[in-house]
């Protein structure tokens, strides 16, 4: 925390607002800086950040108490708390925070620890002791005191994962893994435990799980407005990735941290014009995507989408949409064959099921009056046909048995990343989705028919 930053100043609030009015300012300000909401802003993802930590301070009573007294200090001589006493464990606790800011951790794990004396059940004293530990490389101090506070705070997960952290160093990497992921279990949202729980499942050989991991906390660093997270996550995906690393250099060279290398207002065309350089990039990065829907086509929707910022996302649309009209032109090719003259039309009659989803995507973001540029409903369109046109491909080197069987996985995969687009792109209800799913395959279904019966 920075001293100059007002709190409540940046939430437009009262020094005396309750939880729900800091609640209400956040929302309302929120959607006017929110990065995803203000792609030609540069210093929107700043903004957000600081409400975000304005935000997380003001709403935790504990916290919103020290921020209260770090805000406000009292000179000296004066009462704090009504205790003049140097037994005040709040003196001490503001004392060792001081030092902490100030890199003197020896002398935050001196005062910190007469917080503690003086008051046994100080959970914020402890876990700010285990921070000073971490920096003084003091691991066995770590363990015991989230072992007290764990005995206090049985679900506290800054506990665990401060555990995590000195048990690793310690070269117990499964226990270090098990604190982390009770870390996560407790808390979801603490970036952290995500990217050093990596490291642990990286050790163990688990690669699939520690770029999962790190994907993760660069999620929710950008989400969270974390700027300097971001780039963590992006440049330690790169080092332990190297397919990742070629995706996500060109994400960041486009991206609002990076000031990008393209402008969000550039038409397609001109997108493209200027991209031909990137095209081996932009392949893999089509791979990349088609690999994480497979695997995960609920909630893989969204956290690929989240890795590329609107230009990157238009280009790997392009290059799904390529290679699904590509698979259902073969496909249909290796049924029969077609006149030279009629492959342009079939070509056309390809790219409608993903249109028709597009379209439909665009019809429902703007019913609901929700605010975002249309490389969603090409990105979802693109990737809701893969399976479908992988089964096209397919279809004529199958057995009958296996086409079945291979039918309906592809049928089926097609609706869980319809699911995935809807309730996690579109911000939909269950209850809306069954409404909107069948919609857009009937959509799809209907104007490839029209499509056909046109041009054929």
């Amino acid at each position: 925390m920075e001293k100059h930053q007002d709190y409540y100043k940046i939430l437009r609030v009262s020094e005396n607002a309750t939880f729900q009015e800091i609640k209400q300012a956040f929302r309302q300000l929120a959607r006017d800086c929110h990065p995803d909401l203000n792609p030609n802003d540069a210093n929107a993802a700043e903004r957000f950040r600081l409400l975000r930590e304005a935000y997380e301070v003001l709403s935790d009573h504990q916290k919103r108490q020290q921020y209260d007294r770090l805000r406000n200090p009292q000179p000296q001589g004066t009462q704090i708390n009504n205790d003049p006493s140097p037994k005040n464990p709040q003196i001490h606790y503001v004392r060792g925070v001081d030092k902490i800011y100030s890199q003197d951790y020896w002398g935050a794990v001196i005062a910190l620890s007469e917080a503690i004396r003086f008051h046994p059940y100080f959970i914020e004293a402890y876990l700010k002791r285990c921070e000073a530990y971490l920096q003084l490389g003091r691991e066995v101090e770590i363990l015991k005191d989230c072992q007290q506070i764990l005995k206090i705070q049985p679900h506290n997960a800054i506990a665990y994962y401060f555990r995590g952290r000195a048990r690793y160093r310690l070269g117990y990497i499964d226990s270090a893994l098990r604190a982390y992921s009770k870390a996560i279990g407790f808390k979801p949202e603490f970036a952290p435990s995500y990217y050093y729980r990596g490291f642990t499942h990286y050790d163990l050989g688990y690669r699939a799980q520690a770029i999962a991991d790190w994907q993760t906390y660069t999620q929710i660093c950008r989400q969270q407005g974390d700027e300097r997270g971001y780039r963590l996550g992006l440049n330690t995906l790169s080092q332990y990735s190297w397919l990742h690393y070629q995706v996500t250099l060109g994400a960041l060279k486009g991206s609002r941290y990076g000031q990008g290398v393209f402008h969000a207002y550039l038409s397609l065309v001109a997108l493209l014009r200027n991209s031909l350089g990137q095209i081996p990039l932009i392949v893999q990065a089509g791979i990349t995507v088609f690999l994480q829907l497979l695997s995960d086509p609920v909630r893989g929707i969204l956290t690929t989408y989240s890795q590329f910022n609107k230009q990157m996302t238009i280009l790997v649309s392009v290059v799904l949409l390529a290679f699904g009209d590509w698979a259902m032109v073969m496909g249909v090719l290796s049924y029969r064959e077609i006149a030279a003259e009629s492959i342009l039309p079939l070509i056309i009659v390809g790219l409608m099921p993903t249109l028709a989803i597009a379209l439909v995507s665009l019809l429902i973001r703007y019913l609901l009056a929700y605010d975002r540029d249309w490389s969603i409903d090409l990105f979802l369109g693109s990737s809701a046909i893969l399976p479908l046109a992988i089964l096209i491909l397919f279809s004529n080197l199958l057995p009958d048995v296996l086409l079945v069987i291979f039918a309906i996985f592809s049928i089926s995969h097609t609706i869980l990343l319809l699911y995935g687009g809807c309730s996690q792109l579109l911000n939909v209800s269950e209850s809306l989705a069954a409404i909107i799913i069948p919609l857009m395959i009937l959509s799809s279904t209907l104007l490839t028919t029209l499509g056909v019966a046109l041009l054929f």
